[in-house]
């Protein structure tokens, strides 16, 4: 690895999340609805209301935000994993210490970025989300580099 190179979550997984919570809120308040019918009708109605626009903000204001802060960055020697919103987290791991990786991919994962690369290694696990096809492919490759490096020749017993 000469370079560090960042990848990005696919945008294909935001939309996916946004298209999938609007019925699924719709939903939820369409139970909350039965569900509360022994309280008064104005009282449903707000907290309805309330759950509609939290629900909003989360779908259209902190969804895009963390979609655009998240980054993952691949060294030389490192694994730098930057996520969240408001307050920015930044998880390290060394290539070294990996122990294992795998794709995990949803159906069809080149249409709604559902592709998650979970990184294990010495005392702990770093989850790679909603990763592109091509970046989850050709970050296994790389790994499958550190764990089976090409100079390392086989020994025979006599």
């Amino acid at each position: 690895m000469d370079t560090p190179k960042k990848y990005r979550p696919d945008p294909h997984a935001k939309y996916t999340l946004q298209l999938l919570s609007l019925p699924l809120i719709l939903i939820l308040i369409a139970a909350i609805r039965y569900v509360l019918i022994f309280i008064p009708t104005n009282i449903v109605n707000s907290i309805c209301l309330l759950f509609l626009l939290i629900s909003l903000l989360c779908i259209f204001i902190l969804l895009p935000l963390w979609f655009r802060n998240t980054s993952y960055t691949i060294t030389e020697q490192d694994i730098i994993s930057v996520t969240g919103i408001f307050i920015h987290r930044e998880k390290r791991m060394r290539l070294r210490a990996l122990q294992c990786s795998t794709i995990i991919q949803m159906p069809f994962c080149q249409y709604t970025g559902m592709i998650f690369l979970p990184l294990h290694a010495y005392g702990g696990t770093m989850l790679l989300l909603f990763l592109k096809k091509q970046d989850a492919a050709e970050l296994c490759i790389r790994f499958a580099d550190l764990f089976y490096p090409a100079t390392q020749e086989e020994t025979h017993a006599p």
